[in-house]
């Protein structure tokens, strides 16, 4: 829940404004994600499951999620990829390294023990506040590395 988060006014605004708009993924294909000529300049997929990610790595379309991913891919922006799924098998390795090598970074929800998470809602923040970091949104959801 960002709503409770130290996210700055500013990027929480954005975020907000962005998670009330409702799509329908499976069929609203004349959205503006599916069009790089709407201006997104970043995407998270997040949780994505080992279907979703041999799709995009395949460039398989056939619904808005999958397109505004490739749209990423053909405009060059960034595109974050949380995979759900552990132990990766060798077909989501490949899928990965493919896309790797494509600019696409890949963020796994894991904790660091650094940030010495005391609550199930720390430990959500650190892996929320490392995402919006690949996107380059500034948030003090966890406590960052010090010597």
């Amino acid at each position: 829940n960002l709503g409770n988060s130290r996210i700055p006014n500013e990027n929480f605004l954005q975020i907000e404004e962005f998670l009330d708009e409702k799509i329908d993924i499976q069929s609203n294909m004349s959205s503006a994600a599916a069009s790089g000529s709407s201006g997104y300049e970043a995407m998270i997929i997040a949780p994505c499951s080992s279907n979703t990610l041999a799709k995009v790595a395949a460039g398989i379309c056939d619904n808005l999620l999958l397109r505004a991913a490739a749209v990423m891919l053909k405009e060059q922006r960034k595109l974050v990829i949380a995979p759900r799924e552990m132990p990766f098998s060798p077909l989501s390795i490949k899928h990965m390294s493919e896309l790797s090598g494509l600019g696409v970074m890949f963020a796994l929800p894991m904790i660091a023990h650094y940030s010495k998470p005391l609550s199930l809602n720390d430990a959500e923040n650190f892996i929320i506040g490392k995402w919006l970091d690949c996107l380059n949104i500034k948030n003090n959801l966890f406590k960052r590395w010090k010597i």
